[in-house]
């Protein structure tokens, strides 16, 4: 493969650590004064004074370093941009800028997405350590080339992005400030309490039954305040939270448009679907607000996004009666891949597959296909890595890392290592017709 290199005048790296470093000391920080509360022989004003900084400490250092892990790429400043230019070959990244030389292996990218938020193209790489690359392209189409070169293009890898928690969606910057008090205050008191029912004779059962409660309040808390995800991939969109999981096929999506809150998801049945990428803002400040104010910038790339990926995701015939032959139909597993293997091979069966017009670029239509049915997706993929080529196991694993569908990708991946089980296929089966519904 021939290296791709692209000159830009303005490429950056965002480095992840000062973000994380700053929650981690305010974390070490407030843990220090609540022992010091702890191992005080009163309870000065003082005293009191530095514990209630300490709860505060830990809240917002949980709060800033839940933001640093699992928040949206932060753009880099004007003066951290230089003139430079990235090389892609077939294992390294190589960054050449006017002050430094960088070289980053291709493995440690997890992910990579266009923002045109800003009046400009610029391609954006995550690696691994939550580093990110920002490099300014010419057009969108220098950005695809860019990332489908490191691998990470809309139909080769799904794109994860930060969707904001249930509080910040459902309410409004005064009831948000209203319910962190609450939780501070009604924290600090559960702990009061609780430390004095240990001290004092209280039943087991009373003890018990206080502790199931605050289980179930941080439960109800962590569902409320976590941030959550959508994973755009090439089949739809798999929305994730705290202890949930959500798959939303192309197929059941009528439109997709964006407003000042986010993307919004219309589907063919039932109310509209809203992935909240900025929080909800007070009606006052939204009547203050032009009505053609700019999408923020989380917003436009999610948009952009999903439109191709909505545009890869075309459906095609792979669904025709002509294809029956990849069904399973009620065969075990090891019969099954035999059966594929055979038709694959020239074995037994291929006259069978000439009559009905199949070839192997069939085939490799049908595993990207994401308008097929799991189980014909999961049989090509078999089909086609029978030959033991390795080229044709790392095509079944790109069209494996761009399903949003996680059961679907994982009986894939499975597949391409010859470790397919029964309960892959079902669970695929079962969640894609869950998802149907």
């Amino acid at each position: 493969m021939s290296a791709l290199r692209i000159w830009s005048p303005a490429v950056a790296i965002e480095r992840a650590w000062p973000r994380r470093l700053v929650g981690w000391l305010f974390l070490v920080a407030s843990a220090a004064a609540v022992l010091f509360v702890r191992e005080a022989d009163h309870m000065s004003r003082d005293v009191f004074t530095t514990g209630a900084s300490g709860v505060y400490g830990l809240v917002f250092g949980v709060a800033y370093l839940l933001n640093a892990y699992f928040g949206p790429d932060r753009a880099p400043g004007r003066d951290k941009l230089l003139a430079g230019s990235i090389e892609i070959d077939a294992d390294v990244v190589t960054l050449d800028r006017v002050k430094d030389h960088t070289r980053i292996p291709r493995r440690q990218l997890e992910g990579g997405y266009l923002d045109v938020s800003r009046g400009e193209c610029w391609a954006v790489l995550r690696q691994r350590s939550a580093d990110a690359v920002w490099l300014r392209v010419r057009d969108v189409e220098e950005g695809r080339a860019l990332l489908r070169a490191v691998g990470l293009a809309v139909e080769q890898h799904v794109f994860r992005t930060r969707l904001v928690s249930v509080a910040e969606e459902v309410l409004t910057p005064g009831a948000r400030v209203a319910a962190w008090l609450v939780a501070v205050y009604g924290t600090m008191a559960l702990g009061w309490a609780a430390s004095r029912w240990l001290e004092s004779d209280a039943s087991g059962a009373l003890i018990a039954a206080a502790l199931g409660l605050c289980c179930v309040v941080v439960y109800g808390v962590l569902r409320l305040a976590l941030p959550r995800a959508a994973l755009v991939g090439t089949d739809g969109v798999s929305l994730r939270s705290f202890r949930a999981r959500r798959f939303v096929p192309y197929a059941s999506v009528a439109a997709v448009r964006a407003d000042g809150r986010g993307v919004w998801l219309d589907q063919r049945s039932g109310p509209p679907l809203l992935l909240a990428t900025v929080p909800r803002l007070s009606r006052r400040l939204l009547a203050s607000m032009p009505k053609g104010a700019r999408l923020g910038a989380a917003t436009e790339v999610l948009l952009h996004r999903l439109n191709e990926a909505m545009a890869v995701a075309a459906p095609s015939d792979a669904s025709a009666a002509r294809f029956a032959d990849l069904d399973r139909r009620g065969r075990s597993i090891d019969a099954w891949r035999r059966a594929l293997e055979a038709l694959a091979q020239g074995a037994t069966g291929v006259a069978q597959y000439r009559r009905a017009s199949v070839t192997e670029d069939d085939i490799a239509r049908v595993l990207d296909d994401v308008a097929a049915p799991p189980e014909r997706r999961i049989a090509a993929a078999i089909a086609l890595t029978a030959s033991g080529d390795p080229a044709v196991r790392g095509r079944v694993r790109i069209a494996a890392s761009a399903c949003a569908n996680e059961a679907l990708r994982h009986a894939l991946e499975r597949a391409a290592e010859g470790e397919l089980e029964a309960a892959d296929v079902e669970l695929a089966e079962r969640a894609h017709a869950h998802a149907a519904r």
